[in-house]
């Protein structure tokens, strides 16, 4: 009798221990985990910063809380009513931001609309077509596009279409960083646009 008691003691025992260490693991399995489920937010407030580099837009909400999002090449910038780049934003300009979190509690923006150019003052506009002058900063052949500045408002991506006329196929493929000249061109965003055509 005594025998069995002290067996059954030991069985209790050990089965506590058991249960013990099973609840341990439980609990430490429960505190690493990664958020359960993705969630959404939309901030509207104005951008404070934009890291190129690292793929960051800071934002100040209306509560004066600031908000650092992750950025990528899903992300779509609202410039007007169209779509343009993160490369338009600036400090100081009103927008609308589209978060979602992913499950470790991460966010990336998905959608940034601006809603007021802070250079501007006014609600952003785009499309129109201006005739402009100035001096070219750089030419990259290889990705379609050169760097005019006009000396006034800060310099201008030119993106040059994929279809152009003869003429002005052969100024692209001459253009050179220094040179001074007129085109037309179609605004995509403040800094910028779309070649319409050599003048």
């Amino acid at each position: 009798m005594v025998l069995n008691a002290r067996k059954t003691q030991a069985t209790l025992l050990v089965l506590t221990l058991l249960a013990g260490a099973a609840s341990a693991c439980s609990t430490a399995r429960a505190s690493s985990a990664p958020w359960p489920t993705a969630s959404r937010r939309v901030v509207v407030g104005e951008v404070r910063s934009v890291d190129t580099r690292r793929n960051l837009i800071q934002v100040r909400d209306q509560r004066g809380g600031n908000v650092v999002a992750r950025y990528d090449s899903r992300t779509q910038v609202i410039y007007g009513p169209m779509r343009s780049s993160v490369s338009v934003l600036d400090r100081g300009d009103r927008v609308r931001m589209e978060l979602r979190y992913d499950r470790y509690g991460a966010p990336r923006a998905e959608r940034v609309e601006v809603i007021r150019d802070y250079a501007r003052r006014t609600p952003a506009v785009v499309g129109r077509v201006e005739r402009v002058s100035g001096v070219v900063r750089q030419v990259d052949a290889r990705r379609g596009y050169f760097v005019l500045d006009p000396g006034r408002s800060g310099n201008i991506r030119v993106v040059v279409p994929s279809r152009l006329s003869r003429d002005d196929a052969r100024r692209f493929d001459r253009l050179r960083r220094g040179d001074r000249v007129r085109v037309e061109i179609r605004y995509l965003g403040r800094n910028e646009a779309q070649l319409v055509r050599f003048r």
